[in-house]
């Protein structure tokens, strides 16, 4: 679960920067 919200949380800050 964590490497799931971990990819996820990673994908929020591409779209961001």
């Amino acid at each position: 679960l964590a490497s799931t919200i971990q990819h996820r949380t990673i994908q929020q800050q591409t779209i961001q920067q």
